[in-house]
């Protein structure tokens, strides 16, 4: 088991140095942000990064100039500042389903804007949290988020889209027809 986690490690260390070659955010170390477990690294995604009140139901990157919708869809913000299932709603979607939900989504002017879409692996990739697992990013900013696989709008072929799964921080590729979760982006001016 101690060799899983030093590999786990590693393997989120290689993660991290691929990120920070791709995107060319740089980022600061900070307190502990997990909710989760959390391995003895620096922080990759520090609050100090996000504008977000805590009643706010949106937050702002200040490196990349995006918006995220703080919840999965199909679930809420609640007064208890964490995300909470919307029973009304459906929280996990195939491909094309999570591409309609977007579209219905910005019809009806989803947390005031109408401009969502769903982010591309590099921009969903930017949220994870290297440091934390179960789930892999800032409890802090995204409280109650899912240890869970997340669509992107990145297709490998036509039948397999990208993902990034919150669980340990990982990426992958999954048929159109599996059910993921759905965290909506926009860009926002600098």
């Amino acid at each position: 088991m101690a060799q899983v986690y030093k590999v786990i490690v590693i393997v989120r260390k290689l993660a991290i140095l691929v990120l920070f070659f791709f995107t060319g955010y740089s980022y600061a170390a900070s307190d502990n942000i997990c909710s989760g477990e959390s391995v003895n690294m620096s922080v990759s995604t520090p609050s100090e990064r996000f504008l977000a009140p805590p009643e706010s139901d949106v937050v702002s990157d200040k490196i990349t100039n995006l918006m995220w919708a703080r919840c999965e869809l199909g679930f809420r913000w609640s007064n208890s500042l964490q995300c909470e299932e919307d029973g009304n709603t459906t929280s996990k979607f195939n491909w094309e389903d999570a591409l309609t939900a977007v579209e219905t989504a910005n019809t009806a002017t989803f947390l005031g804007y109408s401009d969502w879409r769903l982010p591309n692996i590099k921009e969903l990739g930017s949220i994870v949290e290297y440091k934390c697992a179960k789930p892999a990013i800032n409890s802090e900013i995204f409280s109650g988020a899912r240890s869970a696989s997340v669509w992107t709008n990145t297709p490998t072929d036509s039948s397999t889209v990208w993902f990034v799964s919150f669980f340990y921080g990982s990426v992958g590729a999954a048929s159109i027809n599996e059910s993921n979760y759905v965290r909506l982006v926009r860009d926002i001016s600098p």
